[in-house]
Protein backbone atom coordinates (compact mmCIF):
# COMPACT_ATOMS: atom_id res chain seq x y z
CA UNK A 1 0.00 0.00 0.00
CA UNK A 2 2.78 2.40 0.93
CA UNK A 3 4.48 1.69 -2.39
CA UNK A 4 1.29 2.54 -4.30
CA UNK A 5 0.85 5.74 -2.29
CA UNK A 6 4.45 6.75 -2.99
CA UNK A 7 4.01 6.16 -6.74
CA UNK A 8 0.82 8.20 -6.69
CA UNK A 9 2.64 10.97 -4.82
CA UNK A 10 5.43 11.03 -7.41
CA UNK A 11 2.86 11.20 -10.22
CA UNK A 12 1.26 14.23 -8.59
CA UNK A 13 4.63 15.95 -8.20
CA UNK A 14 5.48 15.34 -11.87
CA UNK A 15 2.08 16.68 -12.93
CA UNK A 16 2.52 19.83 -10.82
CA UNK A 17 6.03 20.46 -12.14
CA UNK A 18 4.88 19.88 -15.72
CA UNK A 19 2.15 22.46 -15.20
CA UNK A 20 4.75 24.99 -14.08
CA UNK A 21 6.90 24.58 -17.15
CA UNK A 22 6.79 27.21 -19.88
CA UNK A 23 4.45 26.04 -22.69
CA UNK A 24 6.19 24.88 -25.85
CA UNK A 25 5.79 27.76 -28.31
CA UNK A 26 5.73 25.63 -31.43
CA UNK A 27 3.12 23.02 -30.56
CA UNK A 28 0.53 22.84 -33.32
CA UNK A 29 -2.27 20.75 -31.87
CA UNK A 30 -3.58 17.27 -31.26
CA UNK A 31 -2.63 14.65 -33.81
CA UNK A 32 -5.53 12.76 -35.25
CA UNK A 33 -3.34 10.31 -37.17
CA UNK A 34 0.10 8.78 -36.74
CA UNK A 35 2.13 8.38 -39.91
CA UNK A 36 4.42 5.37 -40.01
CA UNK A 37 5.08 5.00 -43.74
CA UNK A 38 6.43 8.28 -45.13
CA UNK A 39 7.69 8.98 -48.64
CA UNK A 40 9.60 12.16 -49.50
CA UNK A 41 9.59 13.28 -53.12
CA UNK A 42 11.93 16.27 -52.90
CA UNK A 43 15.47 16.75 -51.57
CA UNK A 44 14.45 19.49 -49.13
CA UNK A 45 11.70 17.49 -47.43
CA UNK A 46 13.98 14.46 -47.31
CA UNK A 47 16.56 16.60 -45.49
CA UNK A 48 14.01 17.68 -42.93
CA UNK A 49 12.57 14.21 -42.35
CA UNK A 50 15.98 12.53 -42.09
CA UNK A 51 17.39 15.36 -39.95
CA UNK A 52 14.37 15.13 -37.67
CA UNK A 53 14.76 11.39 -37.22
CA UNK A 54 11.77 10.31 -39.35
CA UNK A 55 12.42 6.87 -40.93
CA UNK A 56 11.58 7.43 -44.58
CA UNK A 57 10.54 4.43 -46.64
CA UNK A 58 11.22 6.15 -49.95
CA UNK A 59 12.85 9.10 -51.69
CA UNK A 60 13.74 10.44 -55.12
CA UNK A 61 17.02 9.92 -56.90
CA UNK A 62 17.95 13.56 -56.18
CA UNK A 63 17.56 13.20 -52.40
CA UNK A 64 21.19 12.98 -51.27
CA UNK A 65 21.51 14.62 -47.83
CA UNK A 66 22.17 13.55 -45.14
CA UNK A 67 24.23 10.58 -46.27
CA UNK A 68 21.96 8.02 -44.62
CA UNK A 69 19.13 8.81 -47.08
CA UNK A 70 21.19 7.22 -49.86
CA UNK A 71 20.29 3.82 -48.37
CA UNK A 72 16.57 4.49 -48.74
CA UNK A 73 14.76 2.98 -51.78
CA UNK A 74 14.12 5.31 -54.73
CA UNK A 75 10.53 5.84 -55.91
CA UNK A 76 11.06 8.70 -58.32
CA UNK A 77 13.53 10.44 -60.58
CA UNK A 78 12.28 13.33 -62.71
CA UNK A 79 8.76 12.00 -62.08
CA UNK A 80 7.44 9.77 -59.29
CA UNK A 81 6.96 6.07 -59.91
CA UNK A 82 3.20 6.09 -59.30
CA UNK A 83 2.76 2.35 -59.79
CA UNK A 84 5.47 1.54 -57.25
CA UNK A 85 3.97 4.01 -54.78
CA UNK A 86 0.59 2.31 -55.08
CA UNK A 87 2.19 -1.05 -54.35
CA UNK A 88 3.89 0.03 -51.12
CA UNK A 89 0.88 2.08 -49.88
CA UNK A 90 2.54 4.94 -47.93
CA UNK A 91 0.61 6.83 -45.24
CA UNK A 92 2.04 10.24 -46.14
CA UNK A 93 3.85 11.80 -49.11
CA UNK A 94 5.78 15.03 -48.53
CA UNK A 95 7.29 17.19 -51.26
CA UNK A 96 8.32 20.66 -52.43
CA UNK A 97 5.41 22.24 -54.30
CA UNK A 98 7.73 23.95 -56.81
CA UNK A 99 8.71 20.58 -58.22
CA UNK A 100 5.21 19.32 -59.04
CA UNK A 101 2.39 20.61 -61.21
CA UNK A 102 -1.25 20.68 -60.11
CA UNK A 103 -1.89 17.63 -62.30
CA UNK A 104 1.00 15.71 -60.74
CA UNK A 105 -0.21 16.51 -57.22
CA UNK A 106 -3.68 15.26 -58.16
CA UNK A 107 -2.13 12.06 -59.43
CA UNK A 108 -0.15 11.65 -56.20
CA UNK A 109 -3.40 11.81 -54.24
CA UNK A 110 -4.70 8.78 -56.16
CA UNK A 111 -1.97 6.70 -54.52
CA UNK A 112 -4.14 6.68 -51.41
CA UNK A 113 -1.76 8.55 -49.09
CA UNK A 114 -2.18 11.93 -47.44
CA UNK A 115 0.02 14.59 -49.05
CA UNK A 116 1.83 17.58 -47.56
CA UNK A 117 3.55 20.19 -49.72
CA UNK A 118 6.08 22.81 -48.68
CA UNK A 119 5.59 25.98 -50.69
CA UNK A 120 6.35 29.15 -48.72
CA UNK A 121 8.72 31.63 -50.36
CA UNK A 122 9.85 33.22 -47.10
CA UNK A 123 11.98 31.80 -44.31
CA UNK A 124 9.34 32.71 -41.71
CA UNK A 125 6.59 31.07 -43.77
CA UNK A 126 8.71 27.98 -44.26
CA UNK A 127 9.27 27.72 -40.51
CA UNK A 128 5.49 27.68 -39.99
CA UNK A 129 5.15 24.88 -42.55
CA UNK A 130 7.85 22.92 -40.77
CA UNK A 131 5.97 23.37 -37.51
CA UNK A 132 2.91 21.83 -39.11
CA UNK A 133 4.90 18.98 -40.62
CA UNK A 134 6.68 18.39 -37.31
CA UNK A 135 3.34 18.09 -35.55
CA UNK A 136 2.10 15.60 -38.14
CA UNK A 137 5.25 13.51 -37.70
CA UNK A 138 5.46 13.84 -33.90
CA UNK A 139 8.86 15.56 -33.90
CA UNK A 140 7.94 18.90 -32.31
CA UNK A 141 11.02 18.84 -30.07
CA UNK A 142 13.34 18.54 -33.07
CA UNK A 143 11.43 21.35 -34.75
CA UNK A 144 12.05 23.70 -31.81
CA UNK A 145 15.77 23.10 -32.24
CA UNK A 146 15.61 23.85 -35.99
CA UNK A 147 13.60 27.05 -35.45
CA UNK A 148 15.99 28.28 -32.76
CA UNK A 149 18.96 27.76 -35.07
CA UNK A 150 17.27 29.68 -37.89
CA UNK A 151 16.31 32.56 -35.61
CA UNK A 152 19.82 32.73 -34.15
CA UNK A 153 21.34 32.81 -37.64
CA UNK A 154 19.02 35.64 -38.67
CA UNK A 155 19.75 37.69 -35.53
CA UNK A 156 23.48 37.27 -35.96
CA UNK A 157 23.35 38.32 -39.62
CA UNK A 158 21.21 41.39 -38.87
CA UNK A 159 23.60 42.47 -36.10
CA UNK A 160 26.58 42.24 -38.46
CA UNK A 161 24.94 44.32 -41.21
CA UNK A 162 22.83 46.73 -39.15
CA UNK A 163 22.62 50.10 -40.88
CA UNK A 164 24.24 48.79 -44.09
CA UNK A 165 22.56 48.80 -47.48
CA UNK A 166 24.39 46.28 -49.61
CA UNK A 167 22.72 45.21 -52.83
CA UNK A 168 23.19 41.75 -54.26
CA UNK A 169 22.03 39.46 -57.02
CA UNK A 170 21.98 35.68 -56.76
CA UNK A 171 23.26 34.12 -59.98
CA UNK A 172 23.05 30.55 -61.18
CA UNK A 173 25.77 30.33 -63.85
CA UNK A 174 25.44 28.17 -66.91
CA UNK A 175 28.35 26.97 -69.07
CA UNK A 176 26.41 27.97 -72.18
CA UNK A 177 26.50 31.61 -71.07
CA UNK A 178 22.75 31.69 -70.42
CA UNK A 179 22.91 32.69 -66.77
CA UNK A 180 19.97 32.89 -64.39
CA UNK A 181 19.19 35.40 -61.65
CA UNK A 182 17.10 34.67 -58.60
CA UNK A 183 13.68 36.38 -58.47
CA UNK A 184 13.16 38.67 -55.48
CA UNK A 185 10.01 36.82 -54.39
CA UNK A 186 11.68 33.40 -54.15
CA UNK A 187 12.65 31.37 -51.10
CA UNK A 188 16.32 31.54 -52.08
CA UNK A 189 16.11 35.33 -52.24
CA UNK A 190 14.67 35.44 -48.73
CA UNK A 191 17.43 33.19 -47.39
CA UNK A 192 20.05 35.57 -48.80
CA UNK A 193 18.00 38.57 -47.64
CA UNK A 194 18.03 37.09 -44.16
CA UNK A 195 21.83 37.23 -44.23
CA UNK A 196 21.65 41.03 -44.47
CA UNK A 197 21.69 41.72 -48.20
CA UNK A 198 19.18 43.67 -50.31
CA UNK A 199 18.22 41.50 -53.26
CA UNK A 200 17.98 42.79 -56.81
CA UNK A 201 16.33 40.70 -59.48
CA UNK A 202 13.17 40.00 -61.43
CA UNK A 203 9.93 40.41 -59.46
CA UNK A 204 9.18 36.67 -59.58
CA UNK A 205 9.47 33.59 -57.35
CA UNK A 206 11.93 31.69 -59.55
CA UNK A 207 15.25 31.99 -61.36
CA UNK A 208 14.98 33.88 -64.63
CA UNK A 209 17.32 33.99 -67.62
CA UNK A 210 18.92 37.44 -67.80
CA UNK A 211 20.94 39.37 -70.34
CA UNK A 212 24.37 40.91 -69.75
CA UNK A 213 22.69 44.30 -70.22
CA UNK A 214 20.29 43.65 -67.34
CA UNK A 215 23.10 42.70 -65.00
CA UNK A 216 25.18 45.71 -66.07
CA UNK A 217 22.25 47.99 -65.24
CA UNK A 218 21.66 46.33 -61.88
CA UNK A 219 25.43 46.45 -61.10
CA UNK A 220 25.06 45.07 -57.56
CA UNK A 221 27.51 45.60 -54.72
CA UNK A 222 27.85 41.84 -54.20
CA UNK A 223 27.25 38.81 -56.39
CA UNK A 224 26.18 35.55 -54.75
CA UNK A 225 26.78 32.52 -56.94
CA UNK A 226 24.81 29.31 -56.57
CA UNK A 227 27.88 27.21 -57.22
CA UNK A 228 31.47 28.26 -57.90
CA UNK A 229 32.40 31.89 -58.58
CA UNK A 230 34.88 30.68 -61.22
CA UNK A 231 31.96 29.48 -63.34
CA UNK A 232 30.62 33.03 -63.45
CA UNK A 233 33.99 34.78 -63.76
CA UNK A 234 34.74 32.69 -66.84
CA UNK A 235 32.21 34.84 -68.71
CA UNK A 236 34.22 37.93 -69.63
CA UNK A 237 31.09 39.90 -70.52
CA UNK A 238 30.77 40.76 -66.83
CA UNK A 239 34.34 41.87 -66.18
CA UNK A 240 33.34 45.53 -65.77
CA UNK A 241 30.81 44.93 -63.01
CA UNK A 242 31.98 46.59 -59.79
CA UNK A 243 31.44 43.38 -57.81
CA UNK A 244 33.65 41.51 -60.30
CA UNK A 245 36.36 44.18 -60.33
CA UNK A 246 36.56 44.21 -56.54
CA UNK A 247 35.95 40.45 -56.22
CA UNK A 248 33.01 41.07 -53.93
CA UNK A 249 31.59 37.70 -54.79
CA UNK A 250 31.12 34.42 -53.04
CA UNK A 251 29.72 31.01 -53.91
CA UNK A 252 27.37 28.78 -51.94
CA UNK A 253 26.80 25.09 -52.60
CA UNK A 254 23.60 24.90 -54.70
CA UNK A 255 22.03 22.10 -52.68
CA UNK A 256 22.42 24.25 -49.57
CA UNK A 257 21.27 27.54 -51.05
CA UNK A 258 18.38 26.37 -53.24
CA UNK A 259 16.59 23.83 -51.07
CA UNK A 260 13.82 24.34 -48.55
CA UNK A 261 15.57 21.91 -46.26
CA UNK A 262 16.94 21.14 -42.82
CA UNK A 263 19.97 23.40 -43.30
CA UNK A 264 18.40 26.84 -43.77
CA UNK A 265 20.33 28.17 -40.78
CA UNK A 266 23.58 26.89 -42.31
CA UNK A 267 22.79 28.67 -45.59
CA UNK A 268 22.09 31.96 -43.77
CA UNK A 269 25.27 31.63 -41.70
CA UNK A 270 27.40 30.85 -44.74
CA UNK A 271 25.99 33.82 -46.65
CA UNK A 272 26.53 36.11 -43.65
CA UNK A 273 30.07 34.89 -42.96
CA UNK A 274 31.03 35.09 -46.63
CA UNK A 275 29.63 38.61 -46.83
CA UNK A 276 31.82 39.72 -43.94
CA UNK A 277 34.88 38.33 -45.73
CA UNK A 278 34.24 40.16 -49.00
CA UNK A 279 33.04 43.48 -47.57
CA UNK A 280 36.56 44.78 -47.06
CA UNK A 281 37.78 44.07 -50.59
CA UNK A 282 38.51 47.03 -52.84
Amino acid sequence: MRKHLFVAFLACVVAILAGCEKPQPYYIGQRTKMYKAVISLSPGTSEFAAGGGIPLMGRTKSCDWPANVLKIPVYGDVKPDYEALMRIKPDLIIFDADLYSTEEVAKLKTVGADVFSVKSNTVDGYVKELQEMASMLAIETDMISVINRVEQAKRKAVALTEGSKISAVVVMPDPSGRHYVCGTQSFTADVVRSSGLEIKGPDTAKFEAISPEWLATADPDVIVVAGKTADFLADTRFKNLKAVKSLKMFGIEPSLLLRRGYRVDVAINQCSNSLQKVKGRN
